[in-house]
């Protein structure tokens, strides 16, 4: 027997569960990845997880912390305190996203599965924009830096 489309089995459970975020949205800005012997939404849940952590850790937390990576160094300088503030907020978020997800970890309940994937819907929608925004913003601090003749000393 040929197993169903993934999105066919996700359109499935989106019948059950209206809550559930439209599979097009999903697959936008998420790359699901399943294995057959995995529950769908167990899948889904991990494979968004994975995103928000990646983000989480690689993009927000080097602008806030004081991780000493050479790039972080000038790239913090490329943002202003209100956009760090900014940040941090979505950053509170995306950990809260993060260990909701955890607790489904250690125990899966597909209602809860839902009620996740619903508010991240509703948290991404808010916090993507502005993401795209400051990820542009310092871009273009690294376009348009211009290196200064007294030398910048790096302590990582």
């Amino acid at each position: 027997m040929i197993p169903m489309p993934l999105k066919d089995q996700y359109l499935k459970l989106k019948k059950k569960h209206k809550a559930l975020p439209e599979w097009n949205w999903l697959s936008e800005n998420f790359r699901i990845k399943h294995e057959d012997d995995t529950l769908l939404l167990e899948s889904v849940r991990a494979s968004v997880a994975e995103k928000i952590d990646n983000i989480a850790r690689g993009i927000v937390e080097p602008l806030l912390s004081g991780n000493e990576n050479f790039c972080c160094f000038f790239e913090r300088k490329f943002i202003s305190k209100e956009e760090k503030d900014e940040l941090f907020e979505i950053y509170k978020k995306l950990q809260a996203l993060m260990w909701k997800s955890n607790n489904l970890q250690v125990s899966f309940s597909e209602n809860s599965a839902v009620l996740w994937l619903k508010e991240v819907h509703d948290v991404w929608k808010k916090v993507s924009p502005r993401l795209q925004e400051i990820t542009k913003k310092v871009s273009h601090g690294w376009e348009n830096y211009k290196k200064s003749e007294v030398e910048t000393a790096y302590h990582g």
